[in-house]
């Protein structure tokens, strides 16, 4: 627009958490709902178990960091005039660092690898991975891949940074642009423009069959939210539903953590 780059939004990606409560239950443990609380699970489920892990870090995967970062309100790259200013190591960032570094030192954490996806799916069902921090577009694979926990995962909102701030739900998202040089820019943003509002479009994207269970970047998106999850991954898809639209409800201002 002008002198500004812009891209047509088209998913907009608020995060929640899937909890496998088959292993909460299992081993008396409560299902967190601060990050305090959920280090404290992870304790209390491997005093159960050495073997169940509250978090997956993969090694190439830095999104739990980015997405902890941003709830603490960090902004790691910003334009001021016409320079880049980095700020990757403010004070938010070294928070979520820190409840990331207490997981790491308890020995509460895997490290599967998302190149050997087989592997990871496996062990994602296992039970032994206890929270798997995401989105909806993640949801459809994850059904695909969890034939021996189909229903097992229950939806719950992000953690809180304590038991009395509000919930804020970290946001990542994606849109189309056009390259300078493209040969009929009006007919690839007519095109763009049909997939990110049209609603037919939006309904595919959202399922998670037709489509990838894509939460659209609408202010409103709710009439799509119960279409894109899955109808066996989850115990209660309602209850889900309503999560879902909570965290879009609750999402950090949107900045390139």
């Amino acid at each position: 627009m002008g002198d500004q780059l812009a891209a047509i939004p088209f998913q907009a990606a608020p995060q929640f958490i899937i909890v496998n409560q088959k292993t909460f239950d299992d081993n008396g443990v409560k299902v967190p709902t601060t990050w305090d609380e959920l280090i404290q699970a992870g304790k209390d489920l491997k005093a159960k178990n050495p073997d169940i892990k509250i978090l997956n870090l993969a090694g190439e995967d830095a999104s739990t960091l980015v997405m902890l970062a941003q709830q603490f309100g960090a902004k790691w790259y910003s334009v001021k005039g016409d320079k880049w200013v980095i700020d990757i190591n403010g004070p938010e960032s070294k928070k979520a660092v820190d409840y990331l570094q207490q997981i790491v030192d308890n020995d509460m954490f895997s490290q599967k690898t998302f190149i050997e996806w087989d592997a990871l799916m496996q062990f994602f069902q296992s039970g032994n991975l206890a929270i798997i921090p995401t989105s909806t577009w993640q949801l459809s694979a994850y059904q695909s891949n969890f034939q021996n926990s189909l229903g097992d995962w229950v939806a719950y909102d992000w953690p809180k940074e304590s038991a009395d701030s509000d919930v804020v739900s970290p946001l990542n998202a994606t849109g189309y642009g056009i390259p300078k040089g493209a040969k009929n820019t009006a007919a690839a943003v007519t095109f763009a423009e049909w997939l990110t509002i049209d609603d037919e479009a939006l309904k595919i994207a959202a399922d998670p069959t037709k489509g990838s269970g894509t939460f659209p970047a609408l202010k409103d998106a709710s009439d799509y939210i119960a279409a894109s999850l899955p109808d066996k991954l989850l115990k209660d898809k309602s209850q889900a539903d309503a999560v879902v639209k909570k965290s879009a409800e609750t999402v950090t201002p949107y900045s390139p953590a």
